[in-house]
């Protein structure tokens, strides 16, 4: 996958062998960053963003590449954030991207809030319902974060109340839920 827009613009972001993880397509990356480029609903240009099942880490660099201010991804499988850090490296930003091994669906205590949030997970594990419970109960999110959460198109997410539903669509077999976060009620 490439980069499609900013300072990293036309790199090749590395692919994971035997990799088990789903990349985004590039049609919904370029909706995901259009919307996020456009201030409407969140502003990307000094964010600091957290991707949750980055995989390759395609899109946790296309944010640090359009003008994220940190971002930190994390998944469970060493391998891929092996492969993400070595990327980063290659880039000279580990001091402005970093990648943690942990469980996004029973995340640690945060260290930082952010801004936007990334959720890609394995489609139809009920995965996003747990991880936006997590990142409200261990404190990673800055009061109206944005979450764009990417699941199947038939998948349902349910949203606790300290979320606000701002926007769902359809991206093929893919669901794009736009949520922002209240706080605690």
């Amino acid at each position: 996958m490439r980069i499609v827009s900013g300072k990293y613009k036309g790199m090749i972001v590395p692919i994971i062998k035997n990799a088990t993880c789903r990349p985004t397509t590039g049609k919904l990356k370029e909706a995901i960053f259009s919307i996020l480029s456009s201030g409407t609903i969140a502003e990307l240009d000094g964010a600091n963003v957290l991707d949750l099942f980055p995989g390759t880490g395609s899109l946790a660099f296309e944010a640090l590449s359009r003008g994220a201010n940190f971002v930190l991804g994390i998944d469970r499988e060493a391998s891929h954030i092996k492969v993400c850090k070595e990327f980063a490296l290659k880039l000279n930003e580990q001091d402005n991207i970093n990648f943690l091994v942990s469980d996004a669906t029973n995340l640690p205590n945060a260290q930082k809030q952010y801004d936007i949030i990334i959720i890609d997970p394995p489609y139809f594990h009920n995965m996003a319902d747990k991880t936006i419970i997590s990142l409200h109960n261990k404190g990673w999110l800055n009061h109206d974060a944005t979450l764009m959460i990417e699941v199947g198109r038939k998948e349902d997410v349910k949203i606790p109340e300290y979320y606000t539903l701002i926007d769902e669509r359809i991206y093929g077999n893919t669901k794009l839920i736009i949520l922002r976060y209240a706080g605690a009620n």
